[in-house]
C-alpha cells in the first residue's frame, strides 16, 4: 500500500521519457562494462588475423557452356528434354555428386601427377542469355583447372548416356509390338485362306450382292465396335483409393481416342519422374529438413495427386465409352439378325470374310507404322543431338586475393556486435538499482528524492551541509527531501519521528540522515538526530563529538536525558550518539524505556530522526520501527540490488512499519546530465547575476 506521502494520480508515460531512460541505462552499462568491448573486439581481430595467416591460397578457374541449336528431322523421332525449368535442372545436374565424382576419377586418370585437393564448384546462368558460367575453387591451381574441364566433359558424357538409354528402351518396346502384330497378321492370313477353301466366294457375292453388301457394312461397323469394347472390357468401372490400375488401362491412355488425356498423363508422369530424380540428387548433399528438399517433397506430392486425378478422369471416360459401345453393339446385333434372314447363309459368310480382311489390313498398317518408327529411331540414334556444349574451356587458374584489412575490420565488427550482446546480457542479469525508474517500476512507494554522487574530502569523509555549500546539486537534493517531508503530503500528514535505514551496509543511510537533519535545522526546525545503530553507529564521527555517553546509557538509566543530548555546530540541531555498544542492542531498542524517551522528546523538537541499522544486517530496525511515524529507505545507485530491497521491504511490511518513501543515493551526475537537469549550471548562473 502507498503511504500518505504517495501521490495517487498517475501520469501518462511519454515515449521521450522511455527513450531517455533507455539511453540512461545504456550509458551506465557502457561505463560499467566498457572493458567487454575491448575484450570481444580483440578476440575478433585476433581470430580473423589467425584465420587469414593460416589459410592456404585459393585459386579459381572459369569456364562457359552454351545451349546450342538442334536439327529437326522430318521423321520426328528426336530425343527431347523437358524445357520446364531447363536451366535449373542442368545446373543441378552439373553440380550433382555423380558428375563431380566422375570428374574426380577423370582427373585422376588423365593427370596422375596432380595431387587431389578439395574443390568447390559453382554454376550459374548468365543474365538474359543461354550461357552457363562455371567456376571452381581450390588450393591447387592446376588441379582446379583440370577438374573444371573434366566436370564439363563428364556432364556431356552423362547426358549422352541418358539419351542412349532412352532411345534403346523406346526401340525395344516398339520392336516387341512389331513382333506381336506380325504374328497376328500371319494368324489372320491363315484364317482367310482356310475360309476361302471352304466357301465359294464368287457364288456368295452373286447371291447376296445387295443384302450382303448392306450386311457386310453392318458387320464391319459391329466388328470395329466390338474390338473397341473388347479392349475396354477388362477395365473396371471403379478403382478403390488403395487399388492399382490394371495394365490394360495404361494401354487405353495411349490410344489415339484418348490423346488429350494421354498427353496430360505423360506430362505429369514425366514431371513426377524428374522431380523424384532431382529430389534423390539433392538429398545427397542436403539434410531432410532443408527448405529445398521440403519444397521438392511438396511438389512431388502435388504431382502424384495430379497423376491420380488424370487417371480418375480417364477412368470416367472409359466407363462412359463402355456404356456407349454396349448400347451401339446391342443395336447392331438386332439389325444384323434382321438382315441375316434376308442375306441367307452366303451373306453371313461373305461378311465374315470381309471382317477377316478388314482386321488383316488394319494390323498390316499398324505393323508398317511401327516398323517405320524403329527405322527412324535407328537413324537418329547415330546423330548427335547435344543441347549444351562447351563454349570456353577452363581458364588459367588465378589466385583469389582477400583484403587483410577488410578481414580485420570484419573481425572487429563481429567483436563489436558480440560485445553489445554481452553487455545487454550483463545488463539483464545485473539487478542493481540505477535510476528512479528501477524503483518506480518495481515498487509502489514514492521516491522522495535523488542525492547525487559526491567525492569525499581529503579525510575520505563526505562532509555535512553548510549554509553556502559549494556542492550545489548535493545541497539541493537534501533540501528536496526536506520539502517532501514538509509539504508534499496532500492530507496534511507530517511525520515527527522518522527512521532512516537501508537494506545492507554501505548504502549511505548515515550520510543521508545526518544531512537531512542539517537541512531541517537550516529551515528553523528544531531537530534531534539519534544514532540508533548501537552496533556500528558513527554519527559521532560525522559531527566530531564524543561517542559516549549516548543512547545505550540513556536507555539503561545511567544518565539523564539532558546528559545524553549534545549540541552540534549547527543551530537548531541536537544529537544523541549511540553510546557504548551493548551486548543486546535489539532488546534495548524494543524496550518501553525507548518509547518513554521519545514521548518525552516530542514536545521539545519538531523532528526526531533515528539512524537505524540496515534491515538485512540485523533484526533491530524491523523490531521497533512500527512504533514511529514513518520510515525512509535509502537505496544506493549502482550498488543496491533489487532482491535485497524486496527482501527488506517484505520484512518491514510484515511488521506493519509505516513506509514513507525511498531516497536514491549516489546518483552519477555525469550520466546524461543527471537526468537532463544541471543544478550546477543553474546555480552558477544565479551567482553570476548576483555578482553583477
Amino acid at each position: 500500500m502507498r503511504n500518505p506521502g504517495a501521490m495517487e494520480s498517475e501520469t501518462t508515460v511519454e515515449w521521450a521519457d522511455v527513450l531517455f531512460s533507455i539511453l540512461f541505462r545504456a550509458k551506465v552499462l557502457l561505463k560499467r562494462f566498457w572493458w567487454i568491448f575491448l575484450f570481444t573486439i580483440s578476440i575478433g581481430i585476433a581470430y580473423q588475423a589467425y584465420r587469414q595467416l593460416s589459410k592456404e591460397t585459393l585459386y579459381v578457374s572459369y569456364a562457359q557452356m552454351i545451349v546450342s541449336g538442334r536439327i529437326a528431322l522430318p521423321e520426328g523421332a528426336v530425343y527431347r528434354e523437358e524445357l520446364s525449368n531447363f536451366f535449373g535442372t542442368q545446373i543441378s545436374l552439373m553440380k550433382s555428386s555423380k558428375v563431380q565424382s566422375r570428374a574426380l576419377d577423370r582427373v585422376l586418370a588423365l593427370h596422375p601427377d596432380l595431387d587431389p585437393v578439395k574443390v568447390s564448384m559453382n554454376v550459374s546462368q548468365s543474365p538474359e542469355s543461354s550461357i552457363f558460367m562455371l567456376s571452381s575453387e581450390g588450393t591447387s591451381g592446376p588441379y582446379v583447372q583440370a577438374f573444371l574441364d573434366a566436370a564439363m566433359e563428364e556432364y556431356m558424357n552423362f547426358k549422352r548416356e541418358m539419351r542412349a538409354q532412352t532411345a534403346e528402351s523406346t526401340f525395344l518396346s516398339i520392336t516387341d509390338q512389331v513382333i506381336q502384330i506380325k504374328a497376328d497378321v500371319s494368324r489372320l492370313e491363315d484364317a482367310r485362306f482356310a475360309f476361302q477353301e471352304d466357301n465359294n466366294i464368287v457364288f456368295i457375292q452373286e447371291q447376296g450382292s445387295s443384302a450382303g453388301s448392306h450386311l457386310a457394312r453392318l458387320n464391319d461397323e459391329y466388328s470395329e465396335l466390338k474390338v473397341q469394347f473388347a479392349r475396354l472390357a477388362n477395365i473396371p468401372d471403379e478403382v478403390g483409393p488403395d487399388e492399382e490400375f490394371p495394365p490394360e488401362f495404361e494401354q487405353v491412355l495411349l490410344d489415339p481416342e484418348f490423346q488429350v488425356v494421354s498427353d496430360e498423363y505423360l506430362e505429369v508422369s514425366d514431371a513426377l519422374s524428374r522431380l523424384k530424380a532431382e529430389r534423390d540428387e539433392t538429398a545427397i548433399y542436403m539434410k531432410s529438413n532443408h527448405p529445398k528438399l521440403v519444397e521438392l517433397d511438396l511438389e512431388i506430392d502435388r504431382q502424384e495427386g495430379l497423376l491420380k486425378i488424370v487417371r480418375r478422369q480417364a477412368l470416367n471416360q472409359v466407363r462412359d465409352k463402355k456404356r456407349y459401345l454396349s448400347s451401339e453393339l446391342a443395336s447392331l446385333e438386332i439389325a444384323v439378325k434382321e438382315w441375316e434372314g434376308k442375306a441367307l447363309e452366303y451373306s453371313r459368310k461373305l461378311a465374315e470374310f470381309e471382317r477377316i480382311n478388314s482386321q488383316l489390313d488394319r494390323l498390316k498398317k499398324l505393323h508398317d507404322q511401327l516398323l517405320a518408327s524403329t527405322q527412324s529411331i535407328d537413324i537418329n540414334r547415330n546423330l548427335a543431338q547435344e543441347t549444351v556444349s562447351i563454349l570456353e574451356h577452363a581458364s588459367e587458374p588465378i589466385p583469389i586475393r582477400v583484403s587483410f584489412a577488410k578481414q580485420i575490420l570484419m573481425g572487429a565488427a563481429v567483436g563489436l556486435v558480440l560485445g553489445v550482446g554481452l553487455i545487454i546480457l550483463a545488463g539483464n542479469l545485473d539487478s542493481r538499482v540505477v535510476s528512479t525508474e528501477d524503483i518506480s517500476q518495481r515498487y509502489e512507494e514514492p521516491v522522495l528524492g535523488v542525492v547525487p554522487k559526491e567525492k569525499p574530502d581529503a579525510s575520505d569523509k563526505l562532509g555535512l551541509l553548510k549554509p553556502n555549500d559549494e556542492r550545489v546539486a548535493f545541497a539541493e537534493a537534501c533540501r528536496n527531501i526536506r520539502s517532501s517531508m514538509l509539504y508534499l503530503n496532500q492530507d496534511g500528514f507530517r511525520p515527527q519521528t522518522l527512521l532512516v535505514t537501508s537494506s545492507v551496509p554501505g548504502e549511505g543511510k548515515t550520510t543521508i540522515s545526518g544531512n537531512l537533519s542539517v537541512a531541517l535545522a537550516f529551515a528553523a526546525s528544531r531537530t534531534l538526530l539519534i544514532d540508533a545503530d548501537m552496533r556500528r553507529g558513527r554519527l559521532h564521527d560525522v559531527f566530531e563529538v564524543p561517542a559516549s555517553p549516548g543512547l545505550s546509557e540513556l536507555i539503561q538509566g545511567d544518565i539523564t536525558l539532558e546528559g545524553a543530548i549534545q549540541k552540534t555546530h549547527v543551530e537548531n540541531l541536537d544529537l544523541i550518539t549511540c553510546g557504548q555498544y551493548p551486548s543486546h542492542p535489539g532488546d534495548m531498542l524494543m524496550s518501553s524505556r525507548l518509547e518513554d524517551i521519545v514521548e518525552e522528546l516530542k514536545p521539545r523538537y519538531d523532528f526526531i530522526l533515528f539512524d537505524t541499522p540496515p534491515v538485512l544486517a540485523t533484526d533491530d530496525t524491523p523490531g521497533f520501527a512500527s512504533k514511529f511515524d514513518a520510515l525512509i529507505f535509502v537505496v544506493r545507485s549502482g550498488f543496491t540490488r533489487t532482491q535485497h530491497v524486496k527482501t527488506a521491504l517484505k520484512n518491514l511490511h510484515a511488521r506493519k512499519v509505516p513506509f514513507y518513501g525511498f531516497v536514491l543515493n549516489g546518483m552519477d551526475t555525469q550520466v546524461l546530465g543527471f537526468y537532463r537537469y544541471s543544478y550546477g549550471d543553474y546555480y552558477t548562473s544565479l551567482t553570476d547575476l548576483d555578482d553583477e
